[in-house]
């Protein structure tokens, strides 16, 4: 089925596809087109709990990127444009769940993607402009690379933090099982040759 190998990332391969034009300062961006809706719509029927407006809404905040890159393949009428939108939902409720799960760490993903967007805007510009004007933007871009570079650092840490837990964790665990050895092996044997359902709990 399409939508499941969508949704694995068994979808053929992605291919660079040109952004659309920003829209001018101040104006909202344009609606979903009605081959968006339909894309958006197919996708979501595989997932019943996700309403399609609150999906919209948060991937217009926080993965703009993602869901320019699916409306320019949309309105192409691309075949990856299903991919690109499954995407779009994966990321969403991975998202939603750490903002659920962990509010500290979703703050800092969310100002690394916002520092990761400014950096190669800046990058654009920087190409753009000519040696005199380029310096002072170079030094900018340097700052805000240093300011992304430490989120990320942070980031790290408390993946980090989180691995040496659950090594302490799973440590502990095998050492209680080493000590029990005889105990759960003996177990295990009872419950393969005791196939009397009748007295299973």
């Amino acid at each position: 089925m399409l939508l499941l190998s969508v949704l694995a990332g068994v979808a053929e391969p992605q291919r660079a596809v040109a952004p659309l034009p920003p829209p001018p300062p101040g104006l909202p961006p344009p609606p979903p087109s009605p081959r968006e809706l339909e894309i958006a719509a197919e996708v979501l029927s595989a997932f019943p709990q996700v309403s399609q407006q609150e999906l919209m809404s948060f991937a217009r905040v926080h993965l703009p990127d993602e869901l320019e890159r699916f409306a320019v393949a949309a309105r192409r009428d691309s075949a990856e444009a299903p991919a690109l939108f499954g995407e779009v939902v994966r990321r969403t409720l991975e998202l939603t769940a750490i903002r659920e799960r962990d509010p500290e760490r979703f703050a800092r993903l969310v100002e690394q993607q916002q520092l990761n967007r400014r950096t190669d805007r800046m990058a654009q510009w920087c190409r753009a402009l000519k040696d005199g004007e380029r310096e002072k933007m170079v030094t900018e871009l340097t700052r805000t690379l240093e300011s992304a570079f430490d989120v990320k650092q942070v980031l790290m840490q408390r993946e980090v933090a989180d691995m040496e837990s659950q090594l302490v964790t799973l440590t502990e665990l095998l050492e209680r099982r080493h000590k029990h050895r005889k105990a759960i092996i003996s177990r295990r044997l009872n419950e393969l040759l005791d196939a009397d359902e009748a007295l299973e709990w």
